[in-house]
């Protein structure tokens, strides 16, 4: 599946790629949302087979709730749960439950250990879609595109790298992230035998920061227990699944 090509680092390079003088002022604003430490936030991650194409030929949504060091994020089939202490992760197509120790944030992340490395990607994705990836001046041109229908939009043409373009689309009225329209440069096999230029989206559902979430979210009570000598047993719910206890790694 084209999908699969666009993980969730897609997502964090492409919300924001670069900063220009007359409408710094703008994202960081709409940005500020996600250096709070308690954030829910939804993202409609939309694939277009090509940049005119009006309907996307796949869809899937995004969802993360944070509060504090506790987190619970479903995507691509995919959810972790982190209570504070423990991170589980559940993948139902593979009938997989992984389970960890949460990293301490001044232990260095081991880089050749995949399941890490994926959990700092996933617990870092609010601080990420902030203004962490910014371009230079001389690999792009922007231009404001205006205001229509209480939106603000500005255009992005990179003189080169993975996107030609991108679009940002900004509420007038909150100043908050509304969508952001990415069109690659080189054509992909949009299906077989048929090349095209695809456009990716993400739509912002819900952006909700400073709120205290209820806990049961982030609670891994129904799917694991944790005995006091490291073992873990699945819940009842998820008996028939297979168990990765990395806890005592």
């Amino acid at each position: 599946m084209l999908k699969k090509l666009f993980f969730i680092l897609t997502i964090i390079f492409s919300l924001v790629s670069a900063v220009a003088q007359d409408w710094k002022a703008d994202i960081e604003k709409a940005c500020s949302v996600f250096s709070s430490p308690n954030l829910e936030v939804e993202v409609e991650h939309l694939f277009y087979p090509s940049a005119t194409a009006s309907a996307p030929t796949e869809r899937e949504t995004v969802w993360l709730c944070k509060m504090g060091d506790k987190y619970h994020i479903k995507q691509y089939g995919t959810e972790f749960i982190c209570d504070g202490n423990y991170v589980v992760l559940i993948k139902e197509s593979a009938g997989i439950v992984g389970i960890n120790k949460k990293e301490k944030k001044e232990t260095s992340i081991q880089k050749n250990e995949s399941f890490d490395i994926l959990l700092k990607s996933i617990a870092d994705l609010a601080k990420s879609m902030g203004l962490d990836t910014i371009k230079q001046k001389d690999e792009y041109n922007c231009t404001y595109l205006g205001e229509h229908s209480g939106t603000k939009s500005y255009l992005f043409n990179y003189f080169y790298g993975e996107y030609k373009q991108s679009t940002v689309y900004l509420s007038a009225k909150t100043g908050l992230l509304q969508r952001i329209s990415c069109q690659f440069r080189q054509p992909v096999e949009v299906e077989p035998g048929v090349l095209s230029e695809p456009r990716i989206d993400f739509v912002y559902k819900k952006q909700i920061a400073g709120k205290d979430f209820d806990n049961s979210l982030f609670s891994i009570a129904g799917i694991v227990a944790v005995n006091a000598d490291g073992t873990a047993t699945l819940k009842e719910k998820y008996s028939s699944y297979r168990l990765l206890n990395n806890i005592s790694k």
